[in-house]
């Protein structure tokens, strides 16, 4: 994508066709097409999120930089299913924890662009690297 520079078409497609699958599971029968659509599009953008972390670190500290990505990614995933089984609990209604999602899958667009926008900005005031 960092070739052809469709990177923000790629996660805007991505993330629709998640929040579209979402929206698929609550049509009777759709249940396959929903988890086919969720499986080929909506998570094709994992690859392009991974290199947007990599982007976003210099490569001396890069290693352990990721460790913290990563840590931040799995405190996320720890959190998430307590919060969605809340809302379940909440409101009785399995959309519930599905809206939480498609939220969650269509907070990635602007967040994509805001890191595309914050990677252009000249950094001023740092120092040069050697």
């Amino acid at each position: 994508m960092d070739r052809f520079g469709g990177r923000n078409v790629v996660l805007t497609v991505c993330m629709g066709g998640a929040i579209a699958a979402l929206l698929l599971l609550g049509v009777h029968g759709a249940g396959f097409g929903a988890s086919v659509l969720f499986g080929l599009i909506g998570m094709a953008q994992a690859g392009v999120i991974m290199a947007m972390a990599g982007q976003a670190m210099r490569p001396q500290v890069r290693a352990f930089e990721m460790g913290i990505f990563f840590i931040v990614y799995y405190a996320i995933m720890l959190v998430t299913p307590p919060v969605a089984g809340a809302i379940l609990d909440a409101t009785g209604n399995a959309q519930g924890p599905m809206w939480l999602a498609m939220l969650l899958f269509a907070a990635v667009i602007p967040l994509g662009l805001a890191f595309q926008y914050i990677k252009t900005v000249p950094r001023v005031g740092l120092a040069k690297e050697a």
